[in-house]
């Protein structure tokens, strides 16, 4: 089975031996949400097609009893579609930096992982671009989502997880190919980010008017409930904004 990325979740090793792994914040100390960290990794390199084999979620354990960069496993999970790693991260200096600089380091230890697992050079490059691509824009990344095209436009959603600690969002993109106009909006808050899924199952153009249709499952109910269905608008409300933006 070739599986795509869907979680990555970061622990610290437990001081009293055979214990499960922590969440991060007693051995290693930060204020950061290391749980939207692993979550942008995951859907960004999802987007992208990251492989990962016969599993899909992902566990990274942090430890200062492994030299820096060790990364030991797989070791056993209760889910065959999981997998554990063990990799070496000194608390020094990292509980003395900023959380910006925290946060890159554990971008870097990530992809270093995601590299030493990957299947062939190919996934190893999108680990890489992946990697840039959070290092260049952070928590305001944009994931790709969903998208149509003809000869006379491109429609596209993407959305953001917690963007500098506020809401995820969603956010419309329209290409107006015959007049090279780009019109981009935020178009909806979101309660959860994996609502995207459910809240945007297509994406339709009529008559001057964008139209986002949800998927119509029972769980896609419990998801979509809190919002207006289906979600239309006049593509001239959209603000133009430079090519340069998307």
């Amino acid at each position: 089975m070739d599986r795509k990325i869907v979680e990555i979740r970061l622990f610290e090793q437990s001081e009293q031996p055979g214990r499960t792994p922590d969440a991060i914040g007693q051995r290693y100390k930060t204020t950061i949400r290391t749980a939207d960290l692993g979550t942008r990794m995951a859907r960004v390199l999802r987007s992208r097609g990251y492989r990962t084999g016969e599993f899909d979620h992902l566990h990274v354990v942090l430890t200062p009893e492994l030299d820096e960069g060790v990364v030991q496993g797989p070791q056993s999970t209760p889910m065959r579609q999981m997998k554990r790693y063990t990799v070496g991260f000194p608390t020094v200096p990292f509980n003395e930096r900023s959380p910006v600089q925290q946060e890159l380091d554990l971008l870097s230890l990530l992809a270093d992982v995601l590299k030493k697992i990957a299947l062939n050079d190919e996934q190893r490059h999108i680990v890489e671009d992946a990697c840039q691509l959070l290092l260049e824009q952070g928590s305001e990344v944009e994931i790709d989502h969903l998208s149509k095209e003809t000869r006379q436009y491109r429609v596209s959603v993407s959305y953001q997880i917690r963007p500098l600690g506020r809401k995820s969002t969603a956010i419309l993109t329209y290409i107006d190919r015959l007049k090279d106009v780009t019109r981009k909006q935020i178009f909806q808050e979101l309660n959860r980010y994996d609502d995207i899924y459910f809240l945007v199952a297509s994406i339709a153009v009529k008559e001057g008017q964008i139209i986002i249709r949800p998927r119509t499952s029972e769980l896609a109910a419990v998801h979509t409930r809190s919002y207006r269905t289906p979600i239309e608008i006049a593509i001239c409300d959209l603000p133009i904004v430079k090519p340069s933006e998307r």
